[in-house]
């Protein structure tokens, strides 16, 4: 597996929960919101 592509997308992925939490207004589960 290459790691790279995989921290890419799981950081790609957290960025999108992290925008997702925040217009719900949830930012408190942004955290763990995967």
């Amino acid at each position: 597996m290459e790691w790279d592509k995989l921290l890419m997308w799981f950081v790609e992925a957290n960025e999108v929960h992290a925008e997702t939490w925040g217009q719900m207004g949830g930012r408190s589960g942004s955290a763990n919101g995967i």
